[in-house]
């Protein structure tokens, strides 16, 4: 079974066809580039696909409990926010129920009940764990040290994309979507 599928998508802009009656499926494991001159519908398709965008026609279906992360062409941040802050304001469960254990574990007055709610959930999402995985992905990206603590506003245009990603892949998407990943 198809992790997502499109079927019969068209998309017209300005009395133009991008793309008409197109219909494809992806099947874990699968991976696909979709290759065209400027102008031809590329990023519509895959905004499309990612559900930030509605076809003219046509449908598109993600199998129960799959994830699909978009990165696109120029990511947007909070310019204001360091690196470190940008990546863990993801919405991601497991970062939620980071969140919630540590506003429980630093409340003095926090309630044993509060705090067998919130262990329970990061055992159920297995969270304990959560810290390395990041820090992992971190590091192979290269987003080290110093770095986490810089403005996002005083990055180059190759560190704010790889932010971007980071950013993408801690949300553990079983389908990701990149846009021209490497401008």
């Amino acid at each position: 079974m198809n992790l997502l599928s499109g079927e019969n998508l068209s998309k017209n802009y300005a009395d133009r066809w991008l793309f008409r009656e197109l219909s494809f499926g992806l099947n874990q494991g699968q991976r696909v580039a979709l290759v065209g001159i400027n102008g031809t519908g590329k990023t519509t398709l895959l905004k499309i696909l990612a559900g930030l965008e509605q076809p003219d026609t046509g449908s598109v279906s993600v199998r129960k409990g799959i994830r699909v992360a978009f990165l696109g062409q120029q990511p947007v941040f909070d310019e204001n926010l360091t690196v470190e802050a940008t990546i863990f304001a993801s919405q991601n469960d497991t970062l939620a129920a980071i969140r919630d254990y540590e506003h429980v574990v630093n409340d003095p007055n926090h309630k044993s009940d509060d705090l067998q709610r919130v262990m329970e959930q990061m055992d159920a999402l297995n969270a304990w764990d959560y810290e390395a995985q990041v820090k992992q992905i971190l590091g192979r990206l290269g987003i080290l040290g110093e770095l986490l603590e810089r403005k996002v506003s005083m990055l180059s245009g190759g560190q704010r994309k790889r932010v971007a990603l980071a950013r993408v892949l801690i949300e553990e998407p079983e389908v990701l979507i990149l846009d021209e990943p490497t401008n």
